[in-house]
């Protein structure tokens, strides 16, 4: 009779021996992947802040060459001469080469009220016209503006500066599409 009790004994400490190990298993496990779980989040946190960094100095850089491309364009004699006489064919002809120069999308001549002279992408929507004539209208100063605007329902990296002659006598906006093309390009760049 004292050997099935000494069984039964038995069992009972092997059952609480494996199931202590078995708890303790489960909680370093679970512990192990909490804080895998932990360091990969800080990882990718660290990564998407790299990604933003890089993307934001990508699209800085596109600024400056957007900027630096208006002031060319706004500075050249003829291009003023055009814009005072709102010469349509020559505009069009200088705002084409520009655009092609330095591969932007969009090019618009404005007249200093903000209406819309000469344009690379043909007539434009009222609703880009009223944007764009608001845009002058807040820019006091006259200042070269830096922006991201929907021009007729399409996403621009935008540069929009007065043409002086040395008072204001229009405006120039130059823009790169923010579409498809840039999305790729940023994706190869990013690794992402």
């Amino acid at each position: 009779m004292g050997m099935p009790v000494l069984r039964s004994f038995r069992s009972r400490i092997l059952a609480l021996v494996l199931g202590l190990v078995t708890v303790v298993l489960t909680a370093a496990i679970c512990a192990i992947a909490l804080k895998a779980r932990a360091e990969v989040e800080r990882q990718v946190g660290i990564q998407l802040h790299t990604a933003a960094d890089t993307a934001r100095a990508a699209l800085r850089s596109r600024g400056a060459r957007l900027a630096s491309a208006v002031e060319v364009l706004t500075s050249d004699f003829g291009f003023r001469e055009a814009v005072s006489s709102a010469d349509a064919p020559t505009l069009l002809s200088a705002i084409e080469n520009q655009r092609a120069r330095i591969s932007a999308d969009l090019v618009i001549v404005l007249n200093p009220d903000g209406h819309p002279v000469a344009s690379s992408i043909g007539t434009l929507s009222g609703k880009t016209e009223n944007d764009l004539k608001d845009l002058i209208a807040s820019d006091a100063d006259g200042e070269t503006l830096q922006l991201y605007r929907l021009i007729d329902g399409r996403p621009y990296q935008l540069v929009l500066a007065p043409v002086r002659a040395p008072e204001p006598i229009g405006w120039a906006a130059m823009g790169f599409a923010l579409d498809d093309g840039v999305a790729t390009d940023m994706s190869v760049l990013l690794g992402v």
